[in-house]
Formats: structure tokens, C-alpha cells, sequence
């Protein structure tokens, strides 16, 4: 299933990924990491079953913290976005409370070892990825 994906960076539009894995597991609305060029980035999934006939890299994890925002907040957010033309990412990270917002907060389970997202590289979740997104 390809996904759109409106990244937490200054990137207008939002980019397409693939997600493996049950497509009931991730939700329009919630927060994933995603690889972009050489290291690893939250976003936000804004639209699901996208067409796009391009490459594309795979979602590497689903953020499961138990917020996922609803269809009128994202509307709103792209409408901010378009205002202010920035991504829908970033208006919807503003929503966050701190500790939410930050990745210092977040691990993945790597080869039996618990890493920090910002101490995981993107050569360790690849080949982990391949089969189905991983939860952080």
C-alpha cells in the first residue's frame, strides 16, 4: 500500500511511501519514520492508497503513542500549511505536547537490543523494515 507522507521538515509537498504490512495498522492521521536520502525523519501519513508509479522507499516505523489526529484537524493543517507554505508536518507537530514531540523519547527493538531513534541507523532498520513496519 502506497501512503502520502507530509514530513516534520520544511518540505511543501508531501512525499510518497510504501508501507508493509496490514493496512488496518496504520491510520490516516498518525505519525511514522520514514528514510529521506541518508537518515531517518518523522511525518505524518495524510492519505492512504495513493497513485503514484515512481520508486519509493518503504515506511520504517509506525509511532504508536496513541495520537492520531483526526480528519478535521488534518484538514486544518493543510489549510496552515497552505497559508504559510510549510509542510502539514510541521503544523501538525506544533499541535504535540514536548514530551510527544520529541525523538529523544523513542526506541525501536533492533537485533534484540533496544536503540534510540537517534542513535539508529538506517542501515540497521532497512533490512528490519522489509517485512513490516516497526513499532517505535
Amino acid at each position: 500500500m502506497l501512503v502520502k507522507v507530509s514530513l516534520s521538515l520544511n518540505i511543501y509537498d508531501g512525499l510518497t511511501y510504501r508501507f508493509n504490512g496490514p493496512a488496518d495498522q496504520l491510520r490516516v492521521g498518525q505519525r511514522v519514520v520514514v528514510p529521506l536520502l541518508n537518515r531517518l525523519t518523522t511525518g505524518w501519513v495524510m492519505e492512504k492508497d495513493v497513485k503514484y508509479s515512481g520508486r519509493v522507499k518503504s515506511v520504517l516505523g509506525v509511532i504508536d503513542d496513541g495520537y492520531v489526529a483526526d480528519a478535521p484537524f488534518l484538514s486544518f493543517a493543510r489549510e496552515m500549511a497552505d497559508l504559510y507554505f510549510t509542510s502539514a508536518g510541521i503544523i501538525l507537530d506544533a499541535s504535540l505536547s514536548p514530551k510527544r514531540k520529541s525523538t529523544a523519547t523513542l526506541y525501536v527493538d533492533v537485533a534484540g537490543k533496544e536503540c534510540k531513534f537517534k542513535d539508529c541507523s538506517l542501515k540497521a532498520l532497512n533490512p528490519l523494515a522489509k517485512k513490516a513496519a516497526l513499532p517505535f
